[in-house]
């Protein structure tokens, strides 16, 4: 998918927007995707992707490493089941299993292409 290489200005004034570094894109933006993220822009090795109104960047380097990290992208969804049932049926690699925590979350964390670091969450009490 090549949409362009110029973006929309509502992306370049985005502040405090995630950029992921990952060893390959077109792995990356599969898994992404098949979880929900849309694809909006596509240039080279650089993919900017939306979840709602929210931004997130993934670019490509062959060498970027791939151990674990130390971060995750928490994404805020109406049913947090679903989005595990979901993750469950993409084999996803499971971080942190889904909970209730105890600061107000219902969660799970799955880890994806190049080890990036997912987090579904639902607002206890928020249905």
């Amino acid at each position: 998918m090549d949409v362009g290489a110029i973006g929309p200005g509502d992306e370049y004034r985005a502040q405090l927007v995630t950029e992921l570094v990952v060893p390959s894109l077109d792995e990356t933006l599969a898994f992404l995707t098949a979880l929900g993220f849309r694809i909006t822009r596509r240039s080279g090795g650089f993919a900017v992707l939306m979840w709602e109104d929210a931004y997130l960047f993934v670019a490509e380097d062959s060498k970027a490493r791939v151990e674990a990290r130390w971060t995750n992208v928490r994404v805020i969804v109406g049913d947090v089941d679903r989005m595990w049932a979901a993750a469950a049926s993409l084999g996803a690699h499971v971080v942190n299993p889904i909970g209730d925590r105890s600061h107000g979350l219902r969660d799970f964390t799955i880890a994806g292409p190049g080890n990036i670091e997912i987090r579904f969450a639902e607002v206890l009490g928020g249905k």
